[in-house]
């Protein structure tokens, strides 16, 4: 099940007892410099230390997990190539990152997102949302999607 609310998914509200994540996507090139990652900035580094010290895990369909704050991990999914006008997002690298957070992930666990790859990435949501529901929501993880207000 996906539910949306009103807030900011660098800070999202976590849910008890249950495993919780933040998702999102990042390109191949090494950019980190806009979007949603500097509001990760912001509360954390460790992201993009992660993202950052580890260049060879920057490939088309890969993850990085690292922690963010306690009780609350951020997936760093490598699905945008470049950056740019061009509009970069990968779906079939996204739908690999979906499956190996959906892999990692136990039923009941929180997945906490903005609507990724639909920003500067130029995803279409509607084909997000169904590889989400395809890789989480039918497995039973939960999913928030952040708006800004």
């Amino acid at each position: 099940m996906i539910t949306y609310k009103t807030g900011d998914a660098s800070w999202p509200e976590l849910e008890p007892g249950t495993y919780n994540c933040i998702a999102h996507v990042c390109n191949d090139k090494g950019g980190w410099g806009a979007g949603f990652v500097l509001a990760l900035s912001r509360i954390s580094r460790s992201p993009e230390l992660k993202y950052r010290k580890y260049p060879k895990d920057r490939v088309l369909g890969r993850v990085q997990w690292c922690r963010y704050t306690p009780g609350l991990y951020v997936v760093n999914m490598i699905a945008q190539h470049g950056y740019g006008p061009e509009r970069p997002l990968s779906y079939s690298a996204l739908h690999a990152c979906l499956r190996r957070v959906g892999r990692s992930l136990d039923e009941g666990d929180v997945v906490h997102m903005p609507r990724i790859g639909c920003g500067l990435a130029g995803g279409s949501w509607a084909i997000v949302r169904l590889l989400v529901w395809w890789n989480l929501c039918r497995k039973g993880m939960r999913v928030i999607v952040y708006d800004l207000p």
